[in-house]
């Protein structure tokens, strides 16, 4: 039941326009997913003591501002170019560029 009632919620708060900054987020939100969570996990930024000390509005609105910046940053198109390798690599070196010529059926290649 309230996983409907959540899919139904998200539904209605969808645009029925194309909106440019959502859209280009939306396609680069593989980038911002796989390297947040490098960042925040190599870093060790939820061990800090900032992190842990969090307890006021105002500090909470600054968490939140800082994912948004960090969101737009990691969609960037600089970031994009340098971790395309990573993020979708290009799988052309298993397949051949020709196709082997393959004998008739019941023949034997002399």
């Amino acid at each position: 039941v309230y996983g409907t009632a959540g899919a139904v919620a998200m539904l209605t708060l969808m645009p029925r326009r194309r909106l440019p900054v959502l859209t280009y987020l939306g396609t680069g939100s593989m980038y911002i997913y796989v390297i947040h969570a490098l960042l925040v996990d190599g870093t060790g930024f939820r061990e800090t003591a900032w992190y842990h000390g969090i307890d006021t509005v105002p500090e909470m609105l600054g968490l939140m501002g800082l994912a948004v910046v960090g969101a737009l940053a990691l969609g960037s198109p600089p970031v994009r170019w340098v971790a395309r390798w990573l993020i979708q690599p290009r799988y052309s070196w298993p397949f051949r560029d020709e196709v082997p010529e393959t004998p008739p059926l019941g023949k034997v290649r002399a």
